[in-house]
């Protein structure tokens, strides 16, 4: 097991991964074949950011301190759209 609930493969391949330890984001899920992923937050909202790399979600994935990450890496650098 990597730093996630799932293993780094199996959140490549679209698995839902729990991030316990993230004061800010609760989840995130990686859809591959739409490059679209899923972020939910601790508060509730859920947001998609399309477009989004392999590299990138990898990099989410194995980062100390994912909110750091998401908000260098993702926020306002991909297109999004809240969903819930």
């Amino acid at each position: 097991m990597g730093l996630g609930t799932v293993s780094l493969e199996s959140a490549l391949a679209g698995a839902t991964v729990e991030t316990p330890r993230s004061s800010n984001i609760r989840l995130f899920h990686w859809v591959p074949d739409e490059r679209a992923l899923f972020v939910t937050f601790r508060g509730g909202r859920e947001y998609k950011y399309m477009l989004v790399q392999y590299k990138v979600v990898q990099g989410l994935y194995e980062a100390p301190s994912r909110g750091s990450y998401f908000g260098k890496n993702i926020r306002k650098r991909y297109p999004y759209r809240r969903v819930a």
